[in-house]
């Protein structure tokens, strides 16, 4: 018990092992902790087998399951999880008790707790051999990550053992014995799901039985088996090349458990904690598998989540809210006007809820409702027509008015926002009331880049601005509307400490989409960016966190500089000139364009693209280029500078303008 105290929450203690032991006068203390492990393993693996007193075994056994959960085992030799799993096994076999076996088990679920999954885990609960393949002089001894491996794994005598235990019909076995196989099961979906596949089918079997059960904890612990089963299936039918499930086994399973045990819980359960995971359970089908199912179920998951929206159980409504907004977001359903517009009015009333959690779910949805309807607006205009002015207002209105609430609604308000302005043309301003509405939000968007106290919303704030400078169909470039806007867009780009927020303030401005949309303002925005370049070469920064995005905002900056350079005109390249008339500036300039072009082409060469970081930006135009789109936006910059630069030739000639640094600022390959 004391070992187990001394054990608990000590993960980032124990992470300071050694990856492997090096022969020296002197002993590290990486190499003591990686000692006492060894130790507290072989002592307590010894000990399992010669006390004969079965409580001191159980406590033995919970002391090995502090001590696996805290373990950083892909930084040990291999051999010490198989030993385990060998030894806990032998245990299991021989004391078929109830308490013996239930923390044998929780021995196994803290193995799976750990990220990345372990081979050598995988093959002890499966009876395959672990061989590791790495002939690496430093890495050949340690566990490798499940990833990795190219084992072929049929099935596991542990995921078996669990259901054996969970067949109904044998009445000797407890209760909380059975929760415990339900809770090693649900805990081995996720990292080990290579294992649990093969026995989808029991799984099914199982899960509809225990959702019969008259006991609520064995039905709570089967709608948590459900939804992570159901998550694991999604993820791995998705279509992908790496896709290891039949979608139609998916359809098989949601088909009979929707026509069953799920409507009976609907039905009759009054627990409110499984009414919640019913709900997450059904944010798991998936868009492909909800539109393979009957109308009648497909109906039936639309009836129950919006009914639970006004359930008395602040949890319930909670669920319910989320998982709408994952709804929402499937291509059957966003095209459902009338569901579009259910959703809409379940998530306004949620808005002001009484509980700040219910809130907060319910902004986060309102952002995936946004989302969903710039999404069906894309691939359909005549989509905007189907959303009346009563509802955009409605959708506006109650934005506004809650921008003043708690961090984590404000964020998604801002998201909000954006997605609105995006949504809205020259029509909507012919409503007054919208106009008002659409000019406050303007306003709320702006502010927020620059004046609130959290970054997040910050970030937030500048993709909404750059949602609204995408629209075509708004009078981008009126001082009313816009200038606003690309101050606190500039004052962001070039003063914010956060670099994250200066490089989505740079995406932002990349998203105008003519040089009409910046009015007045264009030759203030290429002077910005100009110049934050320039002051980035000298910049320091003092925090890690921020410096690990140094690379990313210079190229953004770049591609932004880029963006403008293209719709240049020559008064704007003439105004240009004489605002940056040193020749150092250029070949600063050069400099930086040829680091971004050589980091482009590397990325292209080793085929690999900078990862998407959400949904969010995939819908401004510039924010998120492929890298095969900057490479083409290199080539038509530096056409459009040559140009004008042959245009402007005699003017710089007759005022003595050294321009020989102008012609080279382009990488000489673009």
């Amino acid at each position: 018990m004391v070992l187990s105290a001394m054990v608990e929450g000590s993960k980032q203690f124990l992470s300071l092992v050694c990856k492997e032991s090096v022969s020296t006068s002197f002993v590290p203390f990486s190499g003591l902790i990686t000692s006492a492990i060894h130790a507290c393993h072989e002592t307590l693996l010894t000990a399992i087998g010669k006390e004969r007193s079965l409580i001191t075994q159980v406590h033995i056994l919970k002391a090995l399951a502090s001590i696996a959960g805290n373990t950083p085992y892909s930084k040990l030799q291999h051999g010490i999880i198989g030993k385990m799993i060998i030894n806990v096994r032998l245990f299991m076999q021989k004391n078929p008790d109830a308490d013996s076996q239930i923390a044998a088990l929780n021995v196994f679920v803290a193995l799976f707790s750990h990220d990345p999954a372990l081979e050598e885990v995988a093959c002890g609960i499966s009876d395959v051999k672990y061989v590791n393949t790495d002939s690496s002089p430093f890495s050949r001894q340690l566990s490798k990550p499940l990833s990795t491996t190219k084992q072929n794994f049929s099935s596991s005598w542990l995921v078996d053992h669990c259901l054996e235990l969970l067949d109904l019909e044998n009445e000797s076995v407890s209760l909380s014995l059975r929760v415990a196989s339900l809770q090693t099961l649900t805990a081995c979906c996720k990292p080990y799901f290579v294992l649990a596949k093969p026995s989808v089918a029991k799984f099914k079997e199982v899960i509809y039985k225990c959702m019969h059960f008259d006991k609520v904890n064995i039905r709570l612990h089967a709608c948590k088996l459900l939804e992570m089963l159901g998550t694991c299936l999604l993820h791995n039918s998705q279509g992908s090349e790496h896709s290891s499930v039949d979608i139609n086994d998916n359809v098989v399973l949601w088909d009979f458990l929707l026509s069953g045990p799920l409507q009976n819980i609907t039905q009759s359960d009054e627990d409110p904690i499984i009414r919640s995971h019913l709900c997450d359970c059904l944010s798991t089908i998936g868009p492909s598998v909800f539109e393979m199912l009957s109308r009648k179920l497909q109906v039936f998951c639309q009836t129950v989540l919006l009914g639970y929206t006004s359930d008395d159980n602040y949890l319930v409504r909670s669920a319910a809210v989320r998982s709408l907004a994952v709804h929402i977001m499937y291509p059957f359903l966003r095209k459902d006007i009338a569901f579009v517009e259910d959703v809409a009015s379940c998530i306004l009333r949620l808005m002001h809820d009484p509980i700040k959690s219910v809130q907060c779910n319910a902004a986060w949805s309102f952002g995936n409702l946004t989302d969903a309807i710039i999404v069906s607006v894309e691939a359909d205009e005549t989509f905007r027509d189907r959303i009346g002015n009563k509802t955009l207002l409605d959708l506006f209105e109650n934005a506004v008015e809650v921008i003043d609430n708690k961090d984590k609604v404000r964020f998604n308000i801002m998201r909000v926002l954006g997605n609105l302005l995006r949504f809205c043309t020259n029509k909507h301003l012919q409503v007054e009331r919208l106009t008002k509405v659409m000019l406050k939000a303007v306003n709320i968007v702006a502010t927020g880049v620059t004046k609130d106290s959290l970054m997040k919303v910050r970030w937030n704030a500048c993709l909404a601005c750059g949602n609204f400078l995408n629209n075509v169909n708004l009078p981008i470039g009126k001082s009313e509307w816009t200038d606003l806007v690309y101050d606190a867009l500039c004052e962001a780009v070039s003063k914010s400490k956060n670099y994250k927020v200066r490089i989505k303030a740079a995406a932002a401005l990349s998203c105008v989409q003519s040089r009409a949309n910046f009015g007045l303002k264009f030759n203030d925005v290429c002077s910005c960016i100009t110049q934050s370049l320039q002051n980035l070469v000298t910049e320091t920064t003092q925090d890690f966190e921020e410096f690990r995005f140094h690379d990313r905002l210079s190229e953004q900056l770049c591609c932004t500089l880029l963006h403008l350079v293209k719709l240049m005109q020559l008064e704007d390249f003439q105004i240009f000139v004489l605002t940056f008339p040193e020749i150092e500036t250029y070949v600063n300039l050069k400099e930086q364009l040829g680091n971004c072009y050589d980091g482009i082409q590397k990325r292209l060469t080793e085929k690999s693209e900078m990862q998407q970081e959400c949904m969010q930006e995939a819908y401004i135009a510039l924010g998120q280029l492929l890298d095969k789109d900057k490479m083409e936006l290199f080539k038509f910059s530096a056409r459009n500078w040559n140009v004008l630069l042959e245009k402007d030739l005699k003017e710089l000639e007759a005022k003595n303008f050294n321009y020989k640094c102008l012609t080279d600022v382009f990488p000489n390959k673009v």
